[in-house]
């Protein structure tokens, strides 16, 4: 008889070993006797299920032969407890000692042993590169906690997302981002609140993934059902509610949906969840500069409608100069780069509403010449105060170092490595501000470029060619310095990598002299610092989105003006996109799939959604 697995109908059933049809919410057999059915048991529950009798009945069974094949020898020391346990490598053994102390847990995500009968889940699950015991010697009196003593599962998938996923970084010129926000507001939230229950959905969500369980599984799906209800009620109770954990709820659940999209492509309904945000501040209306805390949730706001605005092509909300210009979340350098964000959204905006007026060929041709003229002043206009916002970085952290090719390891090469040089910083904090203002250099020149094959009368002018020249060769440099950071952002891996096990894995790095000290220290640091694991844990997905805005860039979905990019490059950056969908189990974006373009282009392009929400919200 083969063994497909076990059972997932309801306990009842299971208990009387009968086929169970699964029905929700009471399966018919229960239905039909009459009773309550206890409902199926939980996918996350089965993984992380608890193992302590097994595991406590089979020390007892060992120890038991071991004193019986030791009866003629020494005994051992009275008040001492001998146990021996089965460790990851099941051809050897590891003696452990009753501590004195708690019990420290070991990672969540190590290979267990699995019992058949006791697991909910379908089919064994393999996980990749499990965690190592070494085997002690005799004398060796290390703890080795087995495997199976684990805590609740959704603590340690909370657990495991602040350890690996939160930043470090407090410098005062960067704008209090949503993740150096989201763990002193969890653990000042109430428990049961909307913060802690959506916390905890994405939590398990990102848990799940790196265990190979699915995204949106059952599990995450109902925490995330769980804090949508308890949100409602307390938008219903306004008085009694933190508005602060409210905003920074409806943010989570905007992360949350923009998990799934990388997961399960379907529907696009993503940003609704950026309105009901945008409602909240303005409910609160000046409380969103009052505090620190308010500054950065409102910084974290607008920065999520500036991607999703870039990506859709779309205005920023009316309320935006009202909202967003406030002098408490402007003055600081990174908030100045989503200040100018604004401005190429909007002036996007415009550009696309004019292209879908029609016929060039119109009367009123003069004016659309026209109108196409004041945006591509616009763009020059924003281009010119990007540069000047480079200049002006006041800490020299936030600038690239340069390392040569022959100066990095073979395997990080092998991996992925464009040019004769790649970037490095000391974290990718840093990285991230430098990409992003590298992607908004592309959008606002490629609004140049879009205008003038919109209105080609203007390359009449020596100027504009001239304009025109400078966007293309200039596009082309600031993707070669998006590409640059590939390595820092994913150093030499190739397959799955759980951060737990992120030890293994090299990254590029160059030592400089400490202007204050004169000591030499390692750009980044890789051996003092969190950032080898921070890198695996969140590197991906921080550069994945750039790397896709290159690609819907250079073979649009539509009949938009492609960037010009020299021979053989759209395709390295395509393999790269593979590398991180295998790396990190992303599936294809809806725009991946080839359809015939609507307009005068006879290119065949991708479809229309792009995964914009930028990982440095984790």
């Amino acid at each position: 008889m083969v063994y497909h697995g076990p059972s997932s109908g309801c306990k009842a059933c299971r208990t009387r070993r009968v086929k169970c049809d699964q029905g929700k919410p009471a399966c018919n057999n229960c239905t039909r006797r009459r009773q309550t059915c206890p409902g199926y048991a939980d996918v996350f529950d089965g993984a992380h299920r608890s193992q302590n009798k097994v595991v406590i009945r089979r020390l007892e069974k060992q120890n038991a032969a071991r004193e019986a094949e030791s009866c003629t020898s020494t005994p051992s020391s009275e008040g001492s407890l001998d146990l021996t346990t089965t460790s990851t490598n099941t051809t050897t053994r590891s003696s452990i000692v009753m501590p004195q102390g708690p019990l420290q847990w070991v990672i969540y995500s190590a290979a267990t042993e699995e019992n058949p009968e006791d697991q909910d889940t379908p089919q064994h699950l393999e996980r990749l590169r499990p965690s190592e015991f070494s085997d002690p010697g005799l004398g060796d009196t290390r703890l080795i906690i087995p495997e199976s003593i684990k805590p609740d599962p959704q603590n340690a998938s909370i657990n495991f997302f602040f350890r690996y996923y939160t930043g470090t970084i407090y410098d005062p010129q960067l704008h209090n981002s949503f993740a150096l926000l989201w763990q002193p507001m969890y653990l000042k939230s109430s428990e049961n609140s909307p913060l802690r229950l959506a916390t905890a959905a994405v939590t398990v969500n990102v848990a799940m993934m790196w265990n190979f369980r699915g995204c949106d599984a059952r599990p995450a799906r109902q925490l995330f059902t769980k804090a949508l209800e308890a949100t409602r009620k307390a938008i219903g109770d306004a008085a009694q509610t933190n508005m602060d954990e409210l905003l920074m709820t409806i943010l989570i659940f905007d992360l949350y949906d923009a998990l799934v999209l990388h997961y399960t492509p379907g529907p696009l309904t993503y940003g609704k969840h950026k309105n009901g945000a945008v409602a909240l501040l303005r409910h609160r209306g000046q409380a969103n500069y009052a505090t620190d805390v308010g500054q950065g949730l409102t910084n974290a706001t607008r920065h999520a409608l500036i991607n999703y605005a870039l990506s859709q092509r779309t205005i920023m909300p009316a309320e935006s100069a009202q909202l967003f210009e406030h002098p408490s979340i402007t003055g600081r350098v990174a908030s100045q780069l989503d200040v100018l964000g604004t401005q190429i959204a909007n002036t996007q905006a415009r550009l696309w509403a004019l292209r879908r007026q029609g016929n060039y060929s119109t009367p009123v041709s003069g004016q659309r010449r026209k109108a196409f003229e004041e945006i591509i002043a616009d763009a020059i206009r924003i281009d010119d105060v990007l540069m000047a916002w480079k200049r002006n970085i006041p800490n020299p952290d936030w600038l690239p170092q340069f390392v040569a090719r022959e100066d990095v390891a073979p395997s990080i090469l092998d991996a992925g490595f464009y040019g004769n040089k790649c970037a490095v910083w000391a974290d990718l904090t840093f990285v991230e501000i430098f990409n992003l203002y590298a992607s908004r250099r592309i959008y606002t020149l490629q609004m140049v470029r879009q205008s003038l094959a919109d209105e080609p009368t203007l390359l009449t002018d020596s100027r504009y060619r001239a304009i025109l020249a400078k966007a293309n060769s200039t596009i082309q440099t600031l993707v070669d310095l998006i590409l640059e950071t590939i390595p820092i952002h994913l150093g030499d891996t190739v397959v799955p990598t759980n951060p737990i096990h992120s030890s293994g894995i090299a990254f590029p790095y160059k030592i400089i002299r400490d202007p204050l000290t004169g000591e030499p220290r390692s750009i980044p640091d890789l051996e003092g610092s969190d950032f080898r694991m921070r890198a695996a844990a969140s590197g991906g997905w921080m550069v994945f989105p750039h790397l896709l805005e290159i690609y819907r860039f250079a073979e649009p979905e539509d009949d938009a003006d492609p960037i010009i990019l020299r021979k053989g490059q759209l395709e390295w950056v395509k393999g790269q996109i593979k590398r991180l969908q295998t790396i990190f189990l992303f599936c294809d974006p809806v725009w991946f799939k080839r359809v015939p373009s609507q307009g005068t282009s006879t290119v065949t392009n991708p479809s229309s959604e792009t995964y914009s929400t930028r990982a440095s919200n984790l």
